[in-house]
């Protein structure tokens, strides 16, 4: 599995949901960007999972949303994108959304 950084817009990706989040709003707690408060995705696995900001203040001050479009299903970390992916990659911050960095390293 692989964790890359989105290059290019993140229109595109959030158009292909943006469907099924008019017809099943409940599924949906998070709007997309560029609606106020809205996900902006900024890396994802090579198994669909997005990690995003959390668009709700001023940009220095966004926070990370794991998101499987697939369940529809959300991990929100109060923290910003360095400390998530320090955290995340030294084991010391976790998500229900893609298995923790450590499962990502193949065995040599």
């Amino acid at each position: 599995m692989e964790l890359d950084l989105l290059v290019g817009p993140a229109k595109q990706l959030l158009d292909q949901e943006r469907n099924f989040r008019e017809r099943n709003p409940e599924d949906c707690p998070y709007p997309f960007y560029p609606e106020l408060g809205g996900l902006l995705p900024w890396a994802g696995t090579d198994n669909g999972d997005r990690v995003c900001w959390l668009t709700d203040r001023k940009p220095d001050e966004w926070t990370v949303v794991c998101w499987n479009p697939r369940g529809w299903y959300y991990d929100a970390h109060p923290v910003g994108a360095v400390e998530f992916l320090v955290g995340w990659l030294s084991g010391h911050i976790s998500t229900n959304v893609f298995p923790n960095a450590a499962e990502f390293v193949e065995e040599e």
